[in-house]
């Protein structure tokens, strides 16, 4: 697999450089290879650049998977209840949530190399409510947004981690 990655990315780099304004995402998949897990898919909106030969065709953007809960002791629900968008952004970033509990929602923005560029530690209430996160001060590339929620009462909470574009 390691060496396909090499002769795919080696083809990438002597390929011509053509754009698309849209497409659709047609296919697409997951990969492990040792402890690294590799994402594509093949159509994907909006297109950054796209690299053309004969026999290949690479491009350039963001793969906005379904978000996963990941383990802190999961309580379930939290991608039914979170809504992050819009996806690009451009001045502000809403985070919606609606939970039936009380408790503490924590998030943190970070750039591609991790470093914290916002955050907040909230006291919800329960119900539907919105959060908003300025980025217009963000220079135009991919973010990260890890979101934290703990209900009032419970040793178990949830996260989840989103992948965000600026324009």
């Amino acid at each position: 697999m390691a060496t396909a990655i090499a002769v795919l990315c080696a083809q990438a780099s002597k390929a011509q450089m053509s754009s698309y304004t849209q497409t659709l995402n047609a296919t697409g998949g997951t990969a492990v290879v040792s402890t690294d897990i590799f994402e594509w898919s093949v159509g994907e909106m909006p297109l950054v650049q796209t690299f053309t030969t004969s026999s290949l065709m690479v491009t350039q953007g963001v793969l906005q998977t379904d978000p996963i809960s990941t383990d802190v002791n999961t309580t379930a629900g939290i991608n039914d209840n979170l809504h992050v968008y819009p996806v690009p952004a451009s001045s502000l970033l809403n985070i919606q949530y609606d939970f039936a509990k009380s408790g503490t929602l924590n998030y943190e923005l970070q750039d591609i190399t991790g470093r914290k560029i916002a955050g907040r530690s909230l006291k919800i209430s329960s119900g539907s409510q919105t959060e908003q996160v300025s980025m217009e001060s963000l220079a135009s590339g991919h973010y990260l947004l890890h979101v934290l929620y703990q209900p009032t009462g419970a040793d178990k909470a949830s996260s989840v981690v989103f992948k965000i574009e600026k324009n």
